[in-house]
């Protein structure tokens, strides 16, 4: 396959050329040939000097030009993964959203007790768990309270026996877009009846 000249290859073509010239005008009028031609070529050296050195150049500008974008990439990846994280970490609250499809199941239902227990000692879960309590209560549910919880459960729990009333609180959860596991029967056999809705520490923050 045929290939194009280079740019250096071109310029050289050029002085073989112009020093043929120049030698076949030198002869006719007694010039040394040699001279002529050395003088062609010291007159195209800084020609292709200054080629070969913007070649250089824009080596080393392209070469650049890719380890900028490769840092950009990384640094978008970096920062897309603290987003990540950020989100994880992120307080856990009930939008107007949320509190408008919890409402929404729980609507027109007949209220039954519930207790909604928290560790009250820490901030995040309790706030959580005075947003689920109101819901209840706005409902018409009668809420029982316990904030003595300890921190081995993670997230969300719903316990109980299997029943109408588990699967409509289960309901609302799930419309509220509130993540939670289910027990078949009470985390602490006895001390409640029942259902009761567990608010655990936060998933993200549990080691």
């Amino acid at each position: 396959m045929a290939s194009f000249p280079t740019h250096v290859e071109r310029v050289s073509f050029v002085v073989a050329v112009v020093s043929g010239i120049v030698g076949a005008v030198a002869g006719g009028s007694g010039w040394p040939i040699t001279a002529v031609v050395a003088g062609c070529l010291a007159a195209a050296a800084p020609i292709a000097g200054r080629y070969a050195s913007q070649r250089l150049a824009r080596k080393a500008e392209l070469e650049a030009d890719a380890e900028i974008a490769v840092a950009y990439a990384k640094a978008d990846a970096a920062l897309a993964e603290l987003q990540a994280t950020r989100d994880k970490l992120r307080p856990r609250q009930i939008s107007q959203d949320q509190a408008e499809a919890f409402v929404r199941v729980l609507a027109g239902a007949e209220p039954f007790e519930i207790v909604v227990a928290c560790n009250h000692h820490e901030a995040e879960p309790y706030a959580l768990h005075q947003q689920v309590t109101a819901l209840f209560e706005h409902c018409g549910y009668k809420v029982g309270y316990y904030g003595g919880m300890t921190n081995s459960t993670v997230g969300i729990e719903v316990n109980g026996d299997t029943s109408p009333q588990k699967t409509l609180v289960m309901a609302a959860l799930t419309a509220a877009g509130l993540s939670f596991v289910e027990y078949p029967r009470y985390k602490d056999e006895g001390m409640f009846g029942g259902i009761c809705v567990w608010i655990g520490v936060h998933p993200g923050l549990s080691m």
